[in-house]
């Protein structure tokens, strides 16, 4: 932002990140009015979406006197533009472009001397939005995580009862009198096939959290 403000001074520099098909404000200075910096322009469209689309470099003399102009996203003093793709290799990483209230404010020569500063700063752009990317895939992975260890506690808080009644009843039959045998046997099966059902539900909870 810096060395293009170096070169086209007096004007509003804008740079965009480029997202799935379209272009989003991430900098700009002076700061872009709310309902630009809340707009998403479709790659294709205006200006700047078609220079983008074209990754070459479009100019405009009169933004209000030309019919590639996206006017709902235009202020009332914008006059000029100048419009370059921030390309790294072959991904198209944004865009950057200048907005002037002055017709005609911007070159042949500005063209050519950002241009040639784009693949540079397309590169440091694109290195930046990588280091963000991993660094909120590290945050959600952490965050997963921890949902994780949060759920199994409570999955064996939730088993711990069950299976200590199922110690129990074991104990029970290994403790019963031979004549008690029968009917102690029948109510710790019973019992025993219900708290299954709950350890299975557990596990089959445990299962799915892992998919």
């Amino acid at each position: 932002m810096t060395a293009m403000k170096d070169i086209l001074r007096d004007v509003q520099c804008v740079i965009s990140v480029h997202e799935r098909g379209y272009l989003r404000i991430v900098a700009s200075d002076p700061q872009a009015a709310e309902k630009a910096r809340d707009a998403r322009l479709k790659i294709g469209t205006g200006l700047v979406g078609r220079a983008a689309e074209a990754r070459t470099a479009i100019k405009s003399g009169d933004v209000r006197d030309d019919p590639r102009t996206d006017l709902s996203l235009a202020q009332p003093d914008d006059r000029s533009l100048l419009a370059i793709p921030l390309v790294a290799g072959d991904e198209l990483v944004g865009c950057l472009h200048g907005v002037s209230p002055v017709i005609d404010a911007f070159s042949e020569a500005d063209a050519v001397t950002l241009l040639s500063l784009a693949p540079a700063v397309a590169a440091a752009f694109r290195n930046a939005l990588l280091i963000a990317r991993e660094r909120a895939a590290w945050d959600e992975a952490r965050r997963l995580d921890a949902q994780k260890a949060i759920f199994m506690r409570r999955v064996v808080t939730d088993l711990s009862a069950p299976l200590a009644e199922i110690k129990r009843l074991c104990d029970l039959a290994v403790e019963a009198p031979k004549e008690e045998l029968p009917r102690v046997g029948q109510e710790v099966l019973d019992r025993a096939r219900a708290l299954t059902a709950s350890v299975e539900m557990a596990l089959s909870a445990v299962e799915g959290s892992e998919r």
